[in-house]
């Protein structure tokens, strides 16, 4: 994880390759915003990992399953991404196998090889690839009060890669550099459209007024917290709550689990994750382990130690259709199935 210079921003989004309140677009739908210079550009890989917790809403508690938002330490030490090379490496495990379990009764949610791996024809949605994401810090020109943080996955990051290239292009390096002459961006959110058009972004002539041009002067939330990967033990542990199958027999090393205290679980997420809600550790049941396959489960050739080095390090695109990362020599998305060839 590191921090982007904007030249570092337009090329890194290209098709090829806090204590303040975060800005929620898919709260609001829409918002015209600022970027804000001190604040700075972040970069951060996540995983949406599932959980079954307590969840407080308009004063009552539940029991849910929600997605945790986990920033990646590094691929060579993550137990999420040795999961999914320990599944792509052994053939012998069927890809409707299901591999992690979590909730209880009608509530609880099976994730199958398939989905985890992104399998063509599985749900995408349960990929457990890594997803790029951006961070700044945006001033709201409807409520111009303080400067927010804000995460933009990398498809809307791609977006503001194009109004910011399209200024430049228009007004040349000082005026079209969103840091140095300031400009808005109208900023949408639609979660009934498809998923390359969910988030769109465009040019706004709004004026920066006083009360903003004061922000933009002044101090920022400091959204580097926000990139600080999450422990290999707390992951270690959340994927040993939910696997259903035989960890040594996936040739996973989960005893860094031992080293976390549940009690630190204690947000959504990491510590300042943007949708960060209380949620408390429920009481633990013995859990009750799938019976292996009754047959020879075949041992990956290559150390699970090794670097998951295939589709997660190498050039990758995403996805239009569902914004899943691929290689980009891909014909197809190996998530839904989306013809990709013209990239």
């Amino acid at each position: 994880m590191s921090e982007l210079s904007l030249t570092d921003f337009l090329g890194d989004t290209k098709p090829s390759g806090g204590s303040a309140e975060h800005l929620n677009l898919k709260a609001m739908g829409k918002a015209i915003v600022f970027l804000h210079p001190g604040s700075k550009i972040y970069k951060r890989n996540v995983y949406w990992f599932p959980f079954y917790g307590e969840v407080e809403k308009n004063g009552s508690k539940s029991m849910e399953v929600y997605d945790l938002n986990i920033v990646c330490p590094g691929l060579d030490i993550n137990p999420i991404a040795k999961l999914r090379k320990a599944l792509r490496d052994d053939k012998s495990i069927d890809l409707d196998e299901v591999i992690l379990k979590v909730g209880k009764g009608k509530d609880a949610v099976s994730y199958k090889k398939g989905d985890i791996i992104g399998e063509q024809g599985y749900d995408w949605r349960k990929n457990l690839a890594y997803k790029t994401e951006y961070l700044f810090g945006v001033i709201d020109v409807a409520n111009p009060d303080s400067v927010h943080p804000f995460v933009a996955p990398k498809s809307l990051g791609k977006k503001i890669t194009k109004v910011i290239e399209e200024q430049i292009e228009d007004e040349g390096d000082v005026k079209g550099n969103p840091f140095v002459t300031p400009y808005a961006f109208r900023l949408t959110y639609d979660s009934k459209a498809q998923a390359a058009d969910m988030y769109n972004c465009s040019w706004n002539k709004a004026e920066a007024t006083d009360e903003i041009k004061e922000l933009i002067k002044g101090d920022g939330p400091d959204n580097k917290p926000l990139i600080e990967p999450a422990t290999v033990e707390k992951i270690a542990w959340l994927v040993k709550q939910a696997l259903v199958y035989d960890a040594e027999d996936l040739g996973l090393d989960l005893s860094a689990a031992d080293d976390f205290d549940p009690a630190d679980l204690n947000k959504r997420g990491n510590e300042d994750s943007e949708e960060a809600g209380e949620s408390k550790e429920p009481k633990k049941e013995k859990k009750e382990k799938k019976p292996l396959p009754k047959k020879e489960v075949k041992r990956p050739e290559t150390s699970v130690d090794d670097e998951d080095e295939d589709e997660e390090e190498d050039d990758m695109i995403e996805c239009p259709e569902c914004g899943t990362e691929v290689p980009a020599d891909s014909e197809t998305c190996s998530s839904c199935g989306n013809d990709i060839s013209p990239f």
